[in-house]
């Protein structure tokens, strides 16, 4: 599932033809830290991962499956 929520990251970066050092400067991240969370080398926090939604002007939406 992690995989599933990284691959939509990284869709929604480059659909919007952002560059990872872009997305890092207007999120206050830097390059390696973007690039760890796409590479699944780090499991990111969710402030973080709020930033980098806000970054790419989208926004994170948590649901659940439970009735």
């Amino acid at each position: 599932m992690l995989m599933d929520f990284r691959d939509e990251m990284i869709y929604e970066r480059m659909s919007r033809g952002v560059y990872q050092s872009d997305l890092a400067e207007r999120c206050g991240m830097s390059v390696g830290q973007i690039s760890r969370m796409e590479r699944g080398a780090t499991v990111p926090r969710l402030d973080t991962l709020l930033l980098y939604m806000a970054g790419l002007g989208c926004r994170l939406e948590i649901v659940s499956d439970d009735p």
